[in-house]
């Protein structure tokens, strides 16, 4: 009887283990692809896109900004020596009325769990009207006149 229930059981198991028949399927021919030459970026542009022009009325901007701004953790991290306040890009996003690149202001910051950026603020600079707005914590853009060139 226990001989019996046991091959029942494996034929049983072995039936529901069977995979189905798969219908027709065809291969797909190989695809190949073709490797293009990638042109160096030259003098006009700089590893971000971003032509030499740009970045220099921006990171002026952005020193006086530095310089005169409110925000506390911008001024902290300004007031302490031991840190240097950097901008990076981040993105740039396209409005109806403007065009704006977006840079995180912080410093970077090292300790037991290693080095990371610490970012003080986030900027948003409009190529059109060579304006700088800062992002407030409500999500807000607050134009910030004093820079503008």
């Amino acid at each position: 009887m226990k001989t019996s229930s046991y091959i029942i059981l494996l034929s049983l198991f072995i039936l529901a283990c069977r995979q189905p028949h798969k219908p027709g399927v065809v291969k797909a021919a190989p695809i190949t692809v073709k490797k293009q030459a990638v042109k160096s970026a030259g003098s006009d542009t700089l590893q971000s896109g971003v032509s030499p022009a740009v970045s220099r009325w921006f990171d002026s901007m952005v020193v006086v900004y530095n310089a005169n701004t409110n925000n506390p953790l911008v001024r902290t991290a300004i007031a302490d020596k031991n840190l240097k306040e950097e901008w990076l890009f981040d993105q740039e996003l396209h409005a109806d009325t403007a065009n704006y690149y977006v840079y995180q202001v912080g410093h970077d910051v090292a300790d037991t769990d290693g080095r990371r950026f610490v970012t003080d603020s986030w900027i948003y600079a409009d190529t059109l009207k060579r304006m700088l707005f800062e992002l407030q914590a409500d999500e807000k853009l607050t134009d910030w006149r004093a820079v503008k060139p």
